[in-house]
């Protein structure tokens, strides 16, 4: 794999060979080792900014979503559980024993 990469915006017609199309910029860019942007102007780092702004907000949407859906999933599979299953009851001197040992 090469040290740097070049990237191209997404433009109707055949790609350059060793460059690579992408939707998300409008300028041409090198990315080097540990996705360093080289040469670039302000209004570009404004614009590789706002990228990986809409990137870390999306990914804030989703990590959220899926925390959210699979704790209600949890909490309903045990709350119907708990209302269909049949219920184990003690008998009535035992919870008075219980009681007055733990609580007297």
């Amino acid at each position: 794999m090469p040290a740097t990469m070049s990237l191209t915006p997404s433009r109707v017609g055949v790609a350059e060979v060793g460059k690579k199309q992408v939707p998300y910029i409008s300028f041409d860019a090198v990315v080097g080792r540990n996705s360093t942007f080289h040469l670039l102007t302000n209004e570009q780092l404004d614009e590789i900014g706002g990228v990986e702004y809409r990137a870390l907000n999306a990914l804030l949407w989703i990590v959220a979503t899926v925390r959210f859906e699979l704790h209600f999933t949890f909490k309903s599979t045990l709350v119907t559980e708990a209302h269909f299953s049949v219920p184990y009851r003690y008998p009535a001197h035992c919870i008075r024993d219980y009681c007055s040992l733990h609580f007297n």
